[in-house]
């Protein structure tokens, strides 16, 4: 049996060109052998999005991405056995200036 795998992307609008992202975080559940695997990209335009390289980001950590628009992928990658994992929710913030 081959492990499977899904992917789900949410994008947000920080409302102003150069937002600053900060903490990218979620909650998890990941039997053996299963990954959440959380990447980001941020563009000033959705349409420039898709010219944007996805970056890792680990849990509760700054994805160090700037733009109007954050898309967040989480992938989620299930083992040989058939377990999966699941993602009970992400959140991600932009910096609010001091």
């Amino acid at each position: 049996m081959t492990s499977q795998t899904g992917t789900w992307t949410v994008t947000l609008d920080g409302g102003a060109a150069g937002t600053d992202w900060s903490k990218v975080l979620w909650n998890d559940l990941t039997p053996n052998g299963t990954a959440v695997v959380v990447s980001a990209r941020a563009a000033d335009t959705e349409a420039g999005l898709p010219g944007q390289a996805y970056v890792p980001v680990a849990n509760g950590t700054d994805p160090m991405v700037a733009g109007r628009f954050i898309q967040v992928q989480a992938r989620l990658n299930g083992n040989a056995a058939g377990d999966s994992p699941i993602l009970y929710d992400l959140r991600r913030t932009p910096r609010r200036p001091s």
